[in-house]
């Protein structure tokens, strides 16, 4: 079954997966997970409920008899969706939620409970730790080491919290393996390979995609596109910005032009064709454990040039991408320009992309690695 208790920005999910032929005993998870308002409908590392309850939960809601509990739910329901910014900043937005996760493992029908993302929720699964709790939990870091070396008790921190964590690339398995004292997962970020998809009939010679804000490098994406057009003045970019990085891009020197087109607010359709009809995605990174971008070009058949930074390599190889060092404008550019003159080459590439989400990313495929980390967890806490 599953439940949701949803806003935008903070949302729990539960799932309770009945006694299968395998003798598994009845596995049933809570999670809690944070959504951003910049991710298309079918991206985001919150589509791991889906991917896990889809296949198996009949998805009924569920009702609880306590009349406090349901005004409880009504109340959180209606200020994180009619306030959530004023939400997300109230502690009293957190201590509900706090009493709600509370409230639902006190049923005990959960047997493990799945922080989908540990750097915007760390300070609300610390509150929970000050009590007993009876299932344990397993926690999703998505920054990069870079981010986190400034947190002088990091290690303690997460140790005293969680029982494991699932971290997304290798360079984060390393880290976090010297640094944190219980169980870590490398288990990639998903991808909807069916909604993403390459369709050939309509794909743009010459046409370069850019797209995000969150740890991009606009000042080398800027310079790339100037490099470009002194060589190259058809080649054509479209750059997608969502609004918290608007004036960053601006700071940065992007601006719209002829050959240039700076966006923001695309719908999720229209974000789809621009992966289908780019010849090429230019990805310019300051560091990365992996985003949204690289695993939707992936799915859709689009090859890439990308900063040869943090995680990157965990979520592409150079049968479909080029990897130019950080901050190398000049690099890049040329990289750029070799792959636009060999079209011939771009089909096969494209293809090799595809493949590689379809093998290793696809939602399908993370879903049950996570399901295997989860019985894991549960394992080690029943035998503890």
């Amino acid at each position: 079954m599953v439940t949701h208790a949803s806003s935008k920005r903070g949302i729990l999910h539960e799932y309770g997966e009945r006694a299968r032929g395998d003798g598994m005993k009845e596995r049933s998870v809570l999670w809690v997970t944070k959504r951003y308002e910049w991710h298309a409908a079918t991206s985001g590392y919150d589509r791991i409920t889906r991917a896990i309850a889809g296949p198996f939960a009949d998805r009924d809601s569920i009702s609880y008899d306590p009349r406090s509990l349901a005004r409880l739910m009504r109340w959180l329901v209606r200020v994180a969706i009619v306030r959530p910014k004023q939400a997300v900043r109230s502690d009293s937005y957190r201590a509900t939620l706090d009493f709600f996760i509370r409230a639902r493992l006190l049923t005990k029908r959960y047997r493990i409970l799945h922080v989908t993302d540990v750097e915007a929720q760390l300070d609300l699964i610390e509150s929970l730790k000050t009590r007993k709790l009876s299932v344990p939990i397993i926690g999703t870091c998505h920054m990069p080491p870079s981010r986190w070396q400034n947190e002088i008790r990091l290690a303690d921190r997460l140790s005293s919290s969680f029982s494991a964590l699932i971290v997304l690339s290798s360079s984060q398995k390393a880290y976090f393996d010297q640094r944190f004292q219980g169980r870590t997962f490398l288990i990639p970020y998903g991808v909807d390979t069916q909604y993403f998809k390459p369709d050939v009939r309509v794909r743009e010679r010459g046409l370069c995609l850019f797209c995000g804000f969150w740890m991009r490098d606009y000042p080398t994406l800027a310079r790339v596109i100037e490099i470009i057009h002194t060589k190259d003045p058809s080649v054509r970019f479209e750059v997608l910005i969502p609004l918290p990085g608007v004036d960053l891009a601006r700071e940065a020197g992007l601006r719209g032009g002829d050959r240039v087109r700076v966006r923001t607010g695309v719908s999720d359709e229209e974000l789809r064709m621009l992966y289908a009809s780019a010849s090429l995605l230019v990805m310019p990174l300051i560091d990365c454990t992996t985003n949204n971008t690289i695993l939707e070009a992936n799915a859709s058949g689009l090859p890439s040039v990308l900063s040869d930074v943090g995680g990157v390599r965990d979520y592409a190889d150079e049968t479909f991408a080029d990897f130019v060092p950080a901050g190398d404008a000049a690099a890049m550019a040329d990289r750029v320009l070799r792959r636009l003159a060999e079209p011939e080459s771009m089909h096969v590439r494209g293809a090799a992309a595809r493949s590689f989400a379809q093998e290793r990313l696809d939602w399908s495929k993370v879903a049950a690695r996570t399901l295997e980390a989860y019985d894991e967890c549960i394992r080690d806490w029943e035998n503890r």
